[in-house]
């Protein structure tokens, strides 16, 4: 009996890491970087940086690191998890385009659309 639950926590243990790298590495080489939120008129503000660990950086209008946090990719879409005073908040998905240039949002809260559009680097808003 003790020889099995050892076997199957060594199983547990494997499996666990197979699944951890799995998802560090099924990150897609076009979401890792920088993205801008756009409005409707072309003025950008915030930007958010995807690393390939599955870790985001949120950064202010002036490429100032504000926040962190990690996100998870599920059916095509990206989720944002946002952990405040220990409780998960799971944002609305972010959809890439087909062509990957661009991850549009529905907004939970107003149901408006938001978009983000790639970039090599953080850009401060000049306005």
């Amino acid at each position: 009996m003790r020889a099995t639950s050892s076997l199957t926590a060594l199983f547990f243990l494997v499996f666990m890491f197979q699944s951890e790298a799995l998802s560090k590495e099924s990150v897609p080489e076009w979401l890792v970087g920088y993205w801008h939120y756009t409005f409707d008129d072309g003025s950008t503000t915030d930007a958010i940086e995807f690393r390939k660990n599955g870790e985001y950086v949120d950064y202010s209008k002036d490429c100032i690191p504000v926040g962190t946090g990690r996100f998870e990719l599920k059916n095509g879409s990206i989720y944002i998890i946002r952990t405040r005073s220990g409780i998960d908040k799971i944002s609305s998905p972010m959809v890439p385009t087909g062509d990957h240039k661009h991850l549009v949002v529905v907004l939970k809260n107003n149901g408006k659309r938001a978009s983000f559009w790639r970039s090599q680097v953080c850009v401060r808003n000049k306005g």
